[in-house]
């Protein structure tokens, strides 16, 4: 293993937005690029982020990089991590609902763990009301949710309208190809995704560490989505090139891209960032009578963020509902068997990349 290949990513795997639940994981974690994967089953409490929080401290003892994945609807917790030393790649990750992942390649990569085998069914069964009242709560809540964010949607599709009736599509393009020709991005490799930004309880957030981590940030300034129309551009002009590069959506629509990484993240070009400014957008909106156009666009933001503060809102009230999940599962499990799955696992892990040493 190389030392100074040591570092630490994270993300997002999955997102709350305009459509209701949007998973990545078979493009993050596509079982043909793996060494193994490991799927972790089991119920809220049962241990699944715990394990994938130990892992990370493995990783950082043993000077392994990896990246984490953090959950969507609650960014406290880890949906998955990917163990990388350079020559070999290893996923854990949380394979239940909503972010439902079987086995792709059975046995020969992918391997299920299934963490039920730890809990006490008929302790379990004392509880069967409570469970399924928490799950119907929790899930009415999630509904009611995505809901809002449909809401939502409406007013963030008629933003978008007037942008794109009034952007100058044809001179963006051109400065888009310029300062990727300037900045030499035409590095040959393949396109992938990753999520930096999240909508959940706590709002919409975007993860700082992405930031700190790399060595070049550039920010394109813009308003009422203009930027993410010219970091479209730049992200469909990389891909038909054929360019080595990372895909940032955003997660409320899967075709709005919020930025671009490179170079292992060493590079990142996002909009509305605190980084290098690359270019300001509003010059290529042009309309006739800016006050007016403002108010309206103002008018649809605020009836926007209206209904997205009503769906975390709800988002808060089903993790309400995930803990008092986590309180009746929790003390049926037998760690000391859960404690056995990992260290199995673990041993894997170290086979996997004491071969490769």
């Amino acid at each position: 293993m190389k030392e100074n290949f040591y570092t630490y990513h994270e993300y997002y795997a999955s997102a709350n937005g305009y459509q209701g639940f949007k998973s990545y994981f078979s493009q993050i974690f596509n079982s043909s690029e793996f060494e193994k994967v490991f799927i972790l089953k089991g119920g809220p409490g049962t241990g699944k982020s715990s394990i994938i929080k130990k892992l990370c401290v493995f990783c950082k003892a043993n000077k392994i990089h990896y990246e984490i994945f953090r959950c969507s609807s609650d960014p406290d917790s880890l949906d998955a991590i990917i163990i990388d030393d350079s020559t070999v790649k290893v996923a854990v990750l949380d394979g239940t609902a909503p972010h439902m992942r079987d086995a792709e390649i059975p046995g020969a990569v992918d391997e299920i763990i299934n963490l039920g085998q730890a809990w006490d069914s008929k302790a379990l069964a004392k509880s069967r009301e409570s469970i399924i009242e928490y799950n119907c709560k929790k899930n009415s809540n999630y509904k009611k949710a995505y809901e809002y964010l449909y809401y939502s949607s409406v007013f963030d599709t008629n933003i978008e309208a007037e942008i794109a009736a009034t952007y100058d599509y044809k001179k963006s393009i051109n400065e888009c190809e310029l300062i990727i020709d300037s900045l030499k991005l035409y590095k040959p490799g393949k396109s992938n995704v990753r999520l930096i930004s999240s909508f959940s309880k706590q709002g919409y957030r975007t993860l700082t560490g992405p930031f700190s981590n790399s060595k070049k940030n550039y920010s394109v300034f813009g308003r009422f989505g203009s930027e993410n129309i010219f970091i479209g551009q730049l992200a469909d002009t990389l891909m038909k090139n054929n360019a080595d590069f990372c895909k940032l959506p955003s997660p409320f629509n899967t075709h709005v891209t919020e930025g671009i990484m490179l170079n292992h993240g060493e590079t990142i070009i996002f909009g509305m960032g605190d980084g290098e400014i690359l270019t300001d957008t509003t010059k290529f909106i042009k309309i006739d009578n800016l006050r007016e156009f403002e108010e309206k666009m103002y008018s649809l933001e605020n009836s926007k963020n209206y209904y997205l503060n009503l769906a975390a809102q709800e988002l808060k009230h089903a993790s309400d509902y995930h803990f008092k999940l986590e309180d009746i599962y929790t003390p049926t499990m037998n760690f000391d068997i859960i404690n056995e799955m990992y260290d199995k696992m673990l041993s894997e892990i170290k086979n996997i990349y004491s071969i490769r040493v």
